[in-house]
């Protein structure tokens, strides 16, 4: 049987803290109802919020560019459609438009 969540619970998904994702904090948000994209988009330009200015132009680049390389693993660890590993996509549509929300919340080109 799931857990109930409290409302204070609910209200960790739309609170500002560190720029990171917890799991549990995640699943939270998941099974409350939240919007895991916002949230994750949120922490992500908190993120560069917090790098941009403390880091050398180079370092932040990197920090950005190691970020979509992780999304782009995750995204291509699995192929969609196809049969018996024949065909399909590397990169599902929904996939691409989260990486490209990715890219544009870290003012990266496609």
């Amino acid at each position: 049987m799931p857990r109930r969540v409290s409302n204070k619970e609910r209200a960790r998904c739309s609170t500002r803290s560190s720029p990171h994702l917890r799991p549990w904090t995640l699943r939270v948000c998941v099974e409350g109802g939240g919007d895991v994209q916002a949230q994750a988009t949120t922490r992500l330009r908190d993120a560069v919020t917090t790098i941009d200015p403390k880091a050398a132009a180079e370092e932040a680049q990197a920090y950005k560019h190691f970020v979509v390389t992780v999304a782009e693993a995750v995204a291509n660890a699995h192929r969609e459609g196809g049969f018996a590993g024949i065909g399909g996509k590397p990169v599902s549509d929904s996939e691409q438009a989260a990486l490209d929300a990715i890219r544009s919340t870290l003012g990266l080109a496609g």
